[in-house]
């Protein structure tokens, strides 16, 4: 069967649990990977995602699991976003998030670190049960939905981050998949359904003009969205050589602030200039 979360559109069947695999095909349905779950839960400040607009100093929850769709080289998430689904005995249950939540006191939820695409139904279970006491529950994604996936997780969330990968299509492709646009797409989707939605891009060397690119793209969507421009740090085979040193990345992108630099996509246009 054909799993239509995201638009990498993975064969689901006995012998393949897809790109992220974490599901399973049941009969006539595709379904979460039995008894997953949770394997971690902690309280975060909301900055921490990032986000800078949304309720500024808010306590969440941060939640995270395993897979992704995406295998971007000097992922920084790399072992959770590449490990097997826990089993029930070692994960945490949605009903138990939000029993943790509301013990802790916190805002709401919000899952981080691996794509919520990897576990959507999981996710979904959770924001359901999370929006039945009044919580808010947002995430960081690729955003790489498909449109008709989209139109329920905009239903789902409060607010999100979107790890933009580049405006090429060759950013994306470096990810093993094929194109920029769902992204920009379903960021604009969301913008008009009136989910909060900020943006981070990660600046290394020799991708200034694409990080330029992205702001402006994000700018036609509306100039309020919030760009985050990260200064990319290599992790696992990433060439240590792309990394740029802060006084490289503040010069470029004025505004510093330790390792990231919070835009407006407007005044980002003037970098190119700068």
């Amino acid at each position: 069967m054909q799993c239509n979360i995201c638009e990498v559109r993975c064969e689901i069947n006995k012998h393949s649990m897809g790109r992220c695999g974490t599901y399973v095909s049941t009969g006539n349905k595709i379904t979460q990977y039995p008894g997953m779950g949770y394997l971690g839960a902690y309280p975060i400040s909301i900055e921490a995602v990032p986000l800078h607009h949304f309720y500024p100093s808010g306590k969440f929850l941060q939640i995270f699991s395993t897979g992704c769709n995406f295998q971007c080289p000097g992922c920084m998430a790399r072992m959770p976003a590449s490990s097997r689904p826990p089993s029930q005995q070692s994960s945490l249950s949605p009903s138990e998030i939000v029993k943790r939540v509301l013990q802790q006191e916190c805002l709401g939820v919000v899952s981080a670190i691996n794509d919520p695409v990897a576990n959507y139904y999981l996710f979904r279970d959770l924001a359901v049960q999370a929006q039945e006491k009044n919580l808010l529950v947002g995430c960081s994604t690729n955003c790489y939905f498909t449109s008709e996936t989209l139109e329920e997780f905009g239903q789902l969330v409060d607010f999100v981050n979107v790890g933009i990968k580049g405006y090429s299509d060759r950013g994306y492709k470096n990810c093993g998949v094929t194109s920029s646009t769902p992204v920009f797409r379903n960021i604009s989707r969301l913008f008009d359904m009136g989910v909060h939605v900020e943006t981070s891009v990660a600046y290394s060397k020799g991708n200034e003009d694409d990080v330029i690119k992205v702001a402006e793209a994000v700018s036609d969507i509306s100039s309020t969205i919030p760009l985050h421009v990260m200064r990319f740090l290599p992790f696992g085979y990433a060439p240590i050589e792309l990394e740029p040193s802060v006084g490289e990345a503040e010069k470029k992108f004025v505004l510093p602030c330790t390792d990231i630099w919070i835009l407006s996509t407007s005044l980002i246009r003037q970098a190119r200039n700068y």
